[in-house]
């Protein structure tokens, strides 16, 4: 799961099984744009490599070798929260 919070932080995890596994814990980026406003989410994922970025800049690049296949999806948590989805796209890129 990779996240931004209306506090200007990301952070990225892992469920497995009953629990989360921090890959990137919550971190605080000049790059997420806090409050309510707008950001860009980008995840490319190529094997076990993890690309992240918001709003056009790179944030993390990680490697999880427990990642080998999966799926995509949306997930949306807090309390409260007003959530307006723009656009959701996934592009499968041939080997």
């Amino acid at each position: 799961m990779f996240e931004v919070g209306d506090r200007g932080e990301l952070g990225i995890w892992r469920r497995e099984e009953d629990h989360w596994i921090d890959l990137m814990p919550w971190t605080e980026s000049d790059v997420v744009h806090s409050g309510t406003a707008i950001n860009q989410l980008t995840v490319r994922a190529v094997g076990q490599q993890l690309t992240f970025k918001v709003n056009g800049v790179e944030v993390a690049n990680v490697a999880d070798g427990a990642l080998a296949q999966g799926g995509v999806g949306l997930f949306v948590g807090g309390d409260f929260n007003d959530v307006l989805v723009e656009r959701f796209a996934v592009q499968e890129i041939g080997p």
